[in-house]
Order: structure tokens, then sequence, then C-alpha cells
């Protein structure tokens, strides 16, 4: 057996790996369904017809993300689905198989076969960071590290579905981990294969762009530590640079048929998108417990991020390795000591650089800083196993043995795979346990991207007759599964027709639409038949609407009321009571609500309706629901029939 080991170690690592990352990137696709991934798929599909079609500008797809390299991998799995069935048919299946295949493939149901081939490139890139760290660092640092950037919670979470974040941190590590190798003079290849990972980065997204002042800072250290001036390092620095940055953009250029076809309508795009992300417009966070417009979070945003989305084990091995880094490193000699011949450093610049770039910008988002976590993970492999080592060799006065290593590595990954698995296949609510986990998370930064809707859909397909039902929802396309009409739950009303109404938890953290009154009212006064929980953050919450007899059609505002609807209720002593729901859309004190029923001529006189308890503050205030009650006591002489029930507003003059 030890034989076979030493002979096969090489594939069976790699075998690990790759099942390590497989098992959970590649089971339980089809789950929930992640904000933006309609659009990917779309992008995808005119892409892949531009390309059947010879309609090469057509492959301008998108908003300018730009999202080409993950176009391309839809693309290549459509081509072969479509290869497949041309085989079965015994021809080309034409633009009706075509039509045919992306009609099915669409559908929410078939969710895990859009996202299969993005999920597969996001394992084999765990696998590729694998192969090079082995080769830069050895096998017990590139399995350490492999345990961890697999089971990473954070890099997890969008490895799983059709977005691009995922992706582009597998690429820029690829680049960086080839641009150390070729420092490190290890041949060209490694510069050649930096260039073109870092070009297929810029392909997935534009933030990949930061890695050419990134790369340049980085190969100038370099060349700075093994040259004794200044003008011997800046000659090989022009080179590397000038030949990555030749490599990428020819990768770039290649791969998109519209940068050679149509290049201007592309770059112009392109910028338009970069100028949007890089500046406030669009911005809407919910930060500190403060939902922001148009408004950069600060400095302080990435630093949160990081220590709400790393795990113990990330944590302890970054403290472990600064420690160790400490106790070696000479305090003199300027700062060439600090810079290891191995490139640890440069895994750190990398970091700090990336960091540093994306908070100059004021559009954050907490998935931008995906980037930095697999070299993380890498240096805390690294902290860890030094730490072991010395730890080792304190107690026995040797290096760690084979079997003591082995029962490290092992627990190593139990350590992980505790961390990761019991959020599989919702890998979204990870939040760091050291800092209070998803409790602290949801009170600080935005939560949620569809996960949890699923859950919605499955207990609304429980109730009597769902095929009848209709919910809204402001994230009502993420209802998977659900049997009746999902409607969108946004400010022009339609919400009030509905059976169910749910708030997902961005939303309520927000304050989004229907409007902050409305998600109020249901929050204080209207207990929730469900609420679906993941690993103790409630993402949503539904309830059975409270409204009986909807206003409309649509809105309708007068004298600063805006009416939702109202509940009825009877009595056998004669009365009835009429519960309206009604927003405060003026500034102040609104105009008192009156309420009669009319039929022809006849009919009762209008009887004032007062705010219900709990609601009188909510009477005078501006953007609040009020609930008021309307006792209404009909007159034994009208006739029996069909009465409208009339809503009015006393006029300046007093008369309703």
């Amino acid at each position: 057996m030890k034989k076979l080991w030493q002979k096969y170690r090489s594939q069976l690592e790699v075998a690990f790996v790759f099942l390590l990352a497989a098992s959970v990137r590649l089971t339980s696709l089809g789950v929930f369904r992640a904000v933006d991934e309609e659009d990917r798929w779309a992008w995808a599909v005119d892409f892949f017809q531009a390309l059947l079609a010879g309609d090469l500008p057509g492959t301008l797809v998108g908003d300018g993300y730009p999202g080409i390299f993950p176009v391309w991998l839809e693309t290549l799995w459509l081509l072969a689905a479509s290869a497949y069935r041309s085989v079965v048919q015994g021809g080309w299946i034409g633009d009706e198989g075509v039509y045919l295949l992306v009609h099915q493939w669409g559908r929410i149901s078939n969710l895990a076969w859009q996202r299969f081939p993005i999920a597969l490139a996001n394992t084999l890139l765990v696998v590729a960071v694998f192969l090079y760290v082995r080769r830069l660092f050895g096998s017990r640092v590139a399995l350490a590290a492999a345990i961890l950037i697999s089971l990473d919670p954070f890099y997890l979470s969008d490895s799983r579905v059709n977005r691009a974040e995922a992706l582009v941190t597998g690429l820029m590590t690829l680049a960086l981990l080839g641009l150390m190798g070729w420092l490190r003079g290890e041949g060209r290849r490694h510069l050649l294969l930096s260039g073109v990972f870092g070009g297929l980065a810029m392909l997935t997204k534009s933030q990949a762009v930061v890695l050419v002042p990134m790369f340049g800072v980085i190969s100038l250290v370099w060349h700075l530590r093994d040259a004794p001036r200044w003008p011997a390092a800046v000659r090989p620095w022009l080179r590397t640079m000038l030949a990555w940055g030749l490599l990428a953009a020819l990768t770039f250029a290649l791969l998109w048929p519209a940068v050679w076809t149509v290049p201007g309508p592309t770059f112009r795009l392109m910028l338009k998108y970069v100028v949007r992300k890089v500046g406030e417009e669009g911005v809407n966070l919910f930060f500190m417990g403060r939902t922001l417009v148009d408004e950069d979070p600060g400095p302080l945003f990435y630093p949160i991020v990081f220590i709400l989305r790393a795990t113990p084990l990330m944590l302890a091995g970054l403290l472990a390795g600064l420690v160790l880094a400490l106790r070696r490193t000479p305090w003199r000699g300027g700062w060439r000591p600090w810079l290891d011949r191995g490139g640890r450093w440069a895994l750190l610049l990398y970091v700090l650089l990336y960091t540093a770039g994306m908070t100059l910008g004021s559009h954050k988002q907490d998935r931008f800083l995906m980037a930095v976590f697999p070299p993380l993970d890498l240096l805390a492999a690294m902290g860890l196993l030094g730490t072991g080592d010395a730890l080792w060799q304190r107690v026995r006065g040797a290096s760690l043995s084979g079997a003591s290593a082995a029962v490290a590595g092992i627990s190593l990954l139990a350590a992980q795979l505790v961390t990761a698995i019991p959020y599989h296949p919702y890998y979204y609510p990870y939040f760091n346990p050291l800092v209070g986990g998803g409790s602290t998370a949801v009170r600080t930064v935005r939560v949620g991207w569809g996960e949890g809707m699923d859950r919605v859909a499955a207990y609304l397909n429980t109730l009597p007759d769902p095929d009848q039902l209709t919910v809204a929802a402001r994230f009502y396309k993420y209802l998977l599964g659900f049997q009746g009409k999902a409607i969108n739950l946004d400010a022009s009303g339609d919400w009030l027709r509905a059976d169910y109404i749910v708030f997902y938890v961005q939303q309520v953290q927000r304050m989004q639409d229907p409007s902050p009154g409305v998600i109020r009212y249901f929050q204080e006064h209207v207990p929730p038949e469900k609420v679906v929980t993941l690993n103790g953050i409630d993402y949503a919450w539904v309830y059975r609407n409270p409204i009986t007899h909807p206003a409309g059609p649509g809105l309708q505002t007068v004298e600063g009321v805006t009416f939702l609807g109202l509940r009825w209720e009877s009595s056998g002593d004669g009365e009835a009571t009429a519960r309206l729901l009604w927003e405060n859309a003026g500034v102040g004190q609104a105009a008192p609500v009156h309420l009669r029923l009319r039929a022809d001529d006849a009919g009762t006189g209008w009887t004032a309706c007062a705010p219900g308890p709990g609601f009188e503050t909510a009477a005078g205030t501006p953007g609040q629901v009020v609930e008021s009650v309307c006792v209404l006591s009909p007159s034994p002489e009208l006739p029996d029939g069909l009465y409208t029930l009339q809503v009015g507003i006393p006029g300046p003059g007093g008369e309703i």
C-alpha cells in the first residue's frame, strides 16, 4: 500500500482535491435561484445564438459587465447539448431544435442544467489552484490550502450559482500564482499562464482590471528585492509588465468577437458600466444598521465584511502566521528581510492592494471582497503548518512525522467540514460564529440573495388549493416550484389583491417596496403565518393578507390619505365594523377618514372612522399605515340589496 501511495501520490492528491471541491459544488444545484442568474442565462443564450448565426457583433451582450468567460462556459455547454441531440436525431437540430433547447433549459425547473458548467469550472479552478500551490510551495501546503479553499463558505456561496464572482476569484488567484512562478524564475510558461488567466478574469468582471496596477507593484517590489539599485530593477520590471499586459489584452480581445468587430460600442458600454459602478450611483446598501442610498459606506466596510465572512480556521492560521513572521524576521536591515524568497509576502501584498482598490470605489458589495479569500486561505494554511511544525519541534525535538502529519491533515479537514457542511446547499447564510454569526450579520450587512424563497414556495404548496393562490413577493421570481400565481410586491398596489404577502430579509433590512410604512404595519400588527429560517437567520415572513376588500384599481391618494383596502366584520346586533387600512401620504396629520353605504338614493350617512388602538401616532405620521375602525349602524328601513361602500375625506370647507 505504501509503495502504491508513493507511486500514485500525485494523482491521488489531485483526485482527493477534485472530489472534495466537487462534493460541495456539484450537488443540489437546483435548490434555489440567486439574484442576477436570470440575466446571466439570458446573456449566454444571446451569445450562443449570435455565434450560431455568424453574427459576431451580436456577441456584445449584457450591460458592460462584461461576463464573457461565464457566457463562453454556458455556450460550450449548450453546443455540447446541441451536438448530442443532433447525433441522436441523425442531423443538425436546426433553429427550431436550438430554440427548443434554450427554451427547455431556460425553465426555472432546469436551473441545475444552467448552473452546471459554472459550478464545474469553479471546481476545476480549485484543482488548478492546488496544482499551482503544490508546485510553488509543496504538497503539504497545497493540500492544507485546498481543504481551506474548497470548503470556504464565502467562496462556496457563489461557486454554485450562475454568477461571476467565484470565477473571477479563481482566475485572479491563478494569475497571481502564475506571476509568482515567473518572478521566481521557474519559466516563461508561468508568465504566459498568468497573462491568459488575467485576461480571462477581465473577460469575467471589469473589477479584474485592478490586476494591472496590483501586479505592477508586486513585480516591481520583487525586482527591487533582487536588484542592488533601482535602475537595475526597472528594465526587467518593464519587460514583465509589457509581456503580461499584452498576453492579457490578446486573451481578452480574441475571446470576445465583439471587441474586434464592433470595438467602439463594446468599449463604450464597458466604460459606462465601470464609471457607474465606481461612482455612487445605484448603491443601495444596508450597513451597520442603516440603509445607504447612493452613498459610500466608508473604509470600514470591507474590514467588517472580512471579519464576518472569515472562518475560525482562517483567522487562526493568519494569526499564527503573523506571530511566526514577527519572530523569525530580523528587525534590522531595511525592508528586504521581510520579503521571503518563496513569495508569501506577495500573497499578502495582493490582499492589501486589492482591498484598498475596492475601497476607493463608492459602489461596495460584500462579494467584491471574495477575490482575496483563496490567497488568505493559502496564507492561513502556511501559518497553521508552520506553527504545528514549530510546536512539534519544541515538544518532540524532530520534524512532524508522516503519521502525525496525516492526523493533523485529517483534523484540519474535519474542522473545516464542521464549519461548512451544516450550511449545504445554502452557503450565503454563513457568517463567522466567533463574532455572533447570522444574528450579528443581519444587523450589520445586507443578507439574502434568493436563498430561502424555495422554502417559502414549499410551504405555500402545502396550503389548500395552492394552484388557486396569488402570492405577492418582491422576490416573486424566486418562488421555485410554487404552483399558484406569483406577483410583484411593489409600489403599484397589485399586491393588495394577493392572498399571501411575503417579505424577504434584505427587503426588510432596507425597508424597500412596497413602502416602509407597509413593512412596519405587517411587522408590528400582523402575525406571520410562517417564518423561514436558515442557519439562525429569519429569511422570509409569510403573511395572510389582512385586506379582504382591496382598494382600486390602483392606489388612490386623496387629501394625504392613500387607501389600501379594508376588512369587513359583521355582528349579530345590526352593526357592522369595517377596519380600513390607509397610508398617511401627507406631511403631517391626515384628514379624518369617513365611511358610508350607498345604493341609488338609499344608504347611510357618513360615519367617522377613528384610528384603532395602537395607531393613534401613526395617523399623524407621514409614511405610516393606519388601521381605522369604522362602526356602521344601518337603519332598519334600508331596503335589502347590494350597497357600495364609499370612503370620503373632508375637504377644506368640511364637506366630504
